[in-house]
Parts: structure tokens; sequence; C-alpha cells
């Protein structure tokens, strides 16, 4: 689509909306973003450090008890922070289509997990690792420091005010 000021002016759909299907998406075609939710969790982090609600250097278990006893790999291991899980750079092992088969595993499993403690393949800052685990526990951060369900924050700080009504996490929605 092309966009000239707040009017969409041209609108141009290739290829088809499923694979082995002869039908062409359009405008209203509603397809799954997956890991591009990312960017959404990353811009809800910044929005709330930006209001002073917390800081890229935070240690992540000040806003997520469930990691109050984890340690890294190695005796100096630094405490992860937020920023570490931002980057990718916590230290935690790839973990795909882990995040794809965790979507909805309920918040109580989840604390369990995180209390659990999740494993390392570096020591967090050191190299960086793609991380499906690390952007869910930046959920947990912004659900925690907002005191509201993450779904309604990025809806509230993002989508709302972008005016992207079509965008939603549950396809019924």
């Amino acid at each position: 689509g092309v966009t000239l000021g707040d009017a969409l002016i041209h609108t141009r759909a290739i290829g088809t909306l499923r694979l082995g299907e002869d039908a062409t998406p359009d405008v209203d075609s509603v397809f799954r973003i997956a890991s591009m939710t990312k960017s959404f969790t990353a811009a809800t982090i910044l929005s709330l450090r930006d209001d002073g609600r917390l800081g890229l250097d935070d240690p992540v278990a000040r806003h997520v008890p469930d990691l109050v006893g984890l340690r890294g790999p190695t005796a100096d291991s630094p405490t992860i922070t937020v920023r570490h899980l931002l980057t990718m750079s916590a230290g935690l092992p790839t973990d795909d289509p882990w995040g794809d088969r965790q979507q909805g595993l309920d918040l109580d499993r989840f604390a369990e997990l995180l209390r659990a403690g999740p494993t390392f393949a570096w020591t967090p800052g050191m190299r960086f690792e793609y991380s499906n685990l690390g952007y869910g526990i930046l959920g947990r951060v912004i659900a925690n420091v907002a005191g509201r369900e993450y779904r309604d924050v990025v809806r509230e700080r993002l989508l709302e005010p972008l005016g992207m009504s079509a965008t939603t996490f549950e396809r019924g929605d």
C-alpha cells in the first residue's frame, strides 16, 4: 500500500494468500506476523523507559520476581538486564521453534518455567543469540511494570495511537 497523508491511495497484492491456493491477498487479508511482534515488545519497553517506569540497565529480576534466583553460567556472570533481553545478548540459547509451541502457555506455567531457571549458551553480554524466551520475559516485564496484561499495554501504547485497528493478537479478533 502507498499512503499520502492519512489516505491510502494505491494498493496492489501479488502472490497467494495461502500456500497451495489461488486466492490473491487484498487489503483486508489477515497474515500471521509471528516474530515481528518483537518490534512491538521492544517499542513498548522503550515507551515505558521514556515514561521513567524502568531502565534498560535494570536487572530483569527487579521487574520479574520469578527470576530473582537466576544465576549466570559462571561465578562472575553479569546480572541479566532488560537491555540484554532487548538485544538478545542475555546468553539464552536459540530456542526456535520453541516460541511457537509455547505461545499458549498460561502465565502460571510460564512463571514455573522462569523459577526453574533457563539454561545458558553464553555468559550474558558476550554474544548475540536469537531468543524467543528472552522476548517472552520482556512481555512479563511489560505486564508487571504497567500492571496490566501485555496485549492491552501494547494495544494502548502502540496499536491504537497508530491507527492499527486491524492488527490483533488473535486471528479471531
